[in-house]
């Protein structure tokens, strides 16, 4: 199936129900109720999994806080950070370079940063007194650069170093994050939803499965049918672009213990 505009999945719905053929969606109320049926089942295939097609290479946003130099904000639209780089300095070469943070649980965070021998780098003056938004002590070494990076609020980031002597807050120009980022339903006859080709045989019969439902009262289990099955088709289908790397919840540990995310991440392909 090739990809359709809005207003050719509405007129195939409608057609499968025996209604007025519209030439625009605004043309009748039962158009733009279908309209509507699009979008409510666009965005809950796209909230079903983390597809491989959400995928996004971005950077994180400012804050600007003194206080909190090694804060960053995530972008509101995405909901899963699977990669941190930092633009920092090569200590051989004097060259900027790309470096990949490792993740870190919160709890092994705040170990980390509390273990440092805090008394004998403010006697060095190479440590600055962080707390996060909640009053947790993070102490942050300021003439090296980051390692490790965490969040507590699945908003904002914390890294554990940041070289005050080069910036005096982190900055997004020295940010590469690979994230899952939210997809909205865009309305309009000639708008053509954000998926890959294969997965609108799905979205279409999921689609018409809901209309005759929500409008006709009674189930199409033809569309049924197509919609279980590719489902189940684009679930363990492979990607386009094969890649090795296990995906981490930013922030969150997904719903295991805590060593179920950083422990472990530590010791993966990082």
């Amino acid at each position: 199936m090739a990809k359709m505009t809005n207003l050719e999945m509405v007129q195939n719905i409608l057609s499968s129900m025996d209604s007025d053929n519209v030439n625009s969606i605004s043309d009748t109320e039962e158009a733009n109720q279908v309209e509507i049926v699009l979008k409510e089942v666009y965005e809950n295939i796209i909230s079903r999994r983390q597809w491989d097609f959400l995928r996004k290479t971005r950077q994180l946003e400012n804050v600007g806080d003194f206080d909190r130099p090694n804060k960053m904000k995530i972008p509101e639209t995405v909901t899963r950070v699977t990669c941190f780089r930092w633009k920092t300095n090569d200590p051989d070469t004097g060259l900027l370079r790309w470096k990949e943070l490792k993740y870190l649980h919160p709890c092994d965070f705040v170990d980390h940063t509390q273990g440092r021998d805090v008394q004998q780098l403010l006697i060095e003056e190479r440590i600055k007194e962080v707390f996060n938004d909640d009053d947790v002590d993070i102490p942050m070494i300021t003439d090296k650069e980051p390692e490790f990076w965490t969040s507590f609020d699945d908003v904002f980031i914390y890294m554990d170093n940041f070289i005050t002597e080069v910036d005096e807050t982190a900055t997004k120009e020295r940010t590469s994050v690979t994230v899952v980022q939210q997809q909205l339903f865009t309305a309009g006859d000639t708008e053509i939803q954000f998926m890959p080709v294969e997965m609108f045989s799905l979205f279409l019969a999921e689609a018409k499965s809901t209309c005759w439902l929500n409008f006709k009262g009674a189930a199409n289990q033809k569309a049924e049918q197509v919609a279980s099955r590719q489902y189940i088709k684009m679930r363990e289908e492979e990607p386009t672009v094969k890649t090795p790397r296990e995906w981490w919840n930013y922030g969150k540990p997904p719903s295991g213990s805590r060593g179920s995310s950083s422990r472990r991440s530590l010791s993966f392909k990082l």
